[in-house]
């Protein structure tokens, strides 16, 4: 079998006791780059970055829409597939408001589940249209890849949608974005719609880095104060 345009995806399997091994045959024998992380003995720790990471959801000791958000958090381009025969809509919402890209079931035949990898991944690869992972000036710098930021040589620590909302800023510093706008860039993976939430986590960005780090625009909604 030939590798879709050259990628060559490495991949995470996390499960318990290596349920999900027959996964795993499938995949290096289509040359791809597997490693195993069962989970029933010790919790799973993030040691370094795959680009796609197969996840049980439930997961022992852990649970794996934590296990999802975490991954998302330290490494926000890489691909979670939650593997779950659960159908309840809850259940999946909040797996998706985590950052899984998509749910599997434990049954999936191996050569789709092989075509979705190369998809995802394909359509998780940079392009002249992908904001840049570093921005900011003289006294904030933000990075994606790595959620970190720096304020006057000094790192500070936010919530991941507090995150997302600054990076997104920052990076249209000229830009005024409406509630809506911010609310559909941010939680576009959620099915309900409270954009006064905005508020609430510009006031805790503004706790943390400062009150005159994003400017409101009044009647219209907020942009970085440059």
């Amino acid at each position: 079998m030939n590798i879709v345009q050259n990628i060559v995806p490495t991949v995470a399997i996390i499960c318990n006791d290596n349920n999900l091994k027959s996964m795993g045959f499938y995949l290096k024998e289509a040359r791809l780059k597997v490693d195993y992380y069962a989970t029933e003995s010790q919790r799973f720790e993030l040691s370094k970055r795959y680009d796609v990471y197969i996840v049980e959801l439930n997961l022992l000791p852990n649970d794996g829409i934590e296990v999802c958000e975490a991954i998302k958090t330290n490494f926000p381009s890489s691909v979670v597939l939650i593997v779950s025969n659960d159908d309840l809509e809850f259940v999946q919402i909040e797996a998706y408001k985590a950052g899984a890209d998509d749910f599997i079931s434990p049954d999936i035949h191996a050569k789709l589940l092989y075509k979705k990898i190369i998809a995802l991944s394909r359509r998780k690869k940079p392009t002249s249209k992908t904001l840049p992972e570093r921005v900011g000036n003289n006294t904030i710098k933000v990075n994606r890849e790595s959620y970190l930021i720096e304020k006057d040589n000094q790192k500070i620590a936010l919530q991941k949608k507090q995150f997302e909302l600054l990076y997104l800023l920052i990076s249209q510093p000229k830009r005024v974005f409406t509630r809506d706008e911010l609310y559909q860039k941010v939680w576009e993976n959620t099915e309900s719609n409270n954009p006064r939430i905005i508020d609430v986590h510009i006031r805790k960005i503004r706790e943390k880095i400062g009150e005159n780090i994003i400017k409101t625009i009044k009647g219209r909604g907020y942009r970085f104060a440059e």
